[in-house]
């Protein structure tokens, strides 16, 4: 299938040093996704970057997961193929999945660091990270029961997959009846899928006494991969920010404001981000969710 991932490992984790990357075709990216690739790839060097064609998901699953292969390609949307086999390139590669329009602020390198000397927020606490998982919007993992998946980052053959295996199976024989297709997408192979498989891995965790927890899966808060919603300029209410119309690494405007203005613009009219006032965030999630019209094209 023309894929090789080689093993480095990552010094902090023993996560490997490989990054995940897929779509129908190489051919079929868009520029804007092209041009985002590329900084990404020259703001981490010493990683492996591995791009996946729908056909090379396919065979993922025909050989290692053959199992999986009736409900792969069962779906209905090939947004649900998309979604499942990113769990398995983490279960068998480890690494790091990553949207094409996610946009890249820092190298990954320097959130691993964080976590390993434990200058980070999580949300869910491990003293053991195995699994890092991200919060999508604030106050999403509570009160949306979702939690992100455009973003993953794993060891190697982590039993926390093997849940995730088990709740798509689940939810591909309890598919919602709807006519809502982006809901059946989030809750079969999506978001709230996710959330529902680390619920049950993290309560399972949980000793008899529930005094010691042993997940190995930390969960981080909205600003470390999407900051989007950050103080306004003036010091004021927070102001909420979703889209982005061109990323910029460093802001042109005068003046520069304190970070977003709800929706930033600079003097060209353009979207930003000042990574300068978001020293937390690596990633700026530039959403086009192409995904629905597929979606629209199959219903």
């Amino acid at each position: 299938m023309g894929i090789y991932v080689y093993t480095v490992y990552n010094r902090i984790m023993h996560l490997p040093k490989v990054i995940h990357q897929s779509y129908k075709t190489w051919e079929q990216t868009s520029k804007k996704d092209k041009q985002f690739t590329e900084k990404l790839k020259a703001m981490n060097e010493d990683w492996q970057w591995v791009f996946w064609t729908d056909e090379d998901n396919r065979t993922l699953i025909e050989t290692h997961y053959p199992w999986f292969l009736d409900i792969y390609d069962s779906y209905k949307y090939n947004i649900q193929r998309a979604d499942a086999v990113r769990y398995f390139y983490m279960h068998k590669y480890g690494g790091v999945y990553l949207d094409l329009d996610m946009f890249p602020l820092r190298p990954l390198e320097e959130l691993f660091e964080r976590i390993k000397n434990r200058e980070i927020q999580p949300l869910v606490y491990s003293n053991n990270p195995q699994v890092i998982l991200f919060e999508e919007y604030p106050n999403h993992f509570l009160s949306g029961r979702a939690i992100y998946n455009a973003i993953l980052a794993s060891c190697q053959n982590c039993d926390f997959w093997e849940v995730v295996f088990k709740k798509l199976q689940d939810r591909y024989q309890s598919t919602p009846e709807t006519e809502d297709a982006e809901k059946v997408v989030f809750e079969t192979t999506g978001p709230k899928m996710l959330n529902q498989a680390f619920a049950e891995y993290f309560y399972s965790k949980m000793s008899a006494q529930n005094k010691a927890i042993s997940s190995q899966v930390m969960l981080l808060p909205y600003f470390y991969s999407n900051p989007s919603w950050l103080p306004a300029a003036d010091g004021g209410e927070h102001v909420p920010f979703f889209t982005m119309e061109t990323v910029h690494q460093e802001s042109k405007a005068e003046p520069p404001p304190a970070a977003f203005v709800g929706p930033p613009k600079d003097k060209n009219g353009k979207g930003f981000i000042d990574t300068k006032n978001a020293k937390d965030s690596y990633f700026m999630h530039d959403s086009s969710r192409t995904w629905l019209s597929d979606i629209r094209s199959s219903s």
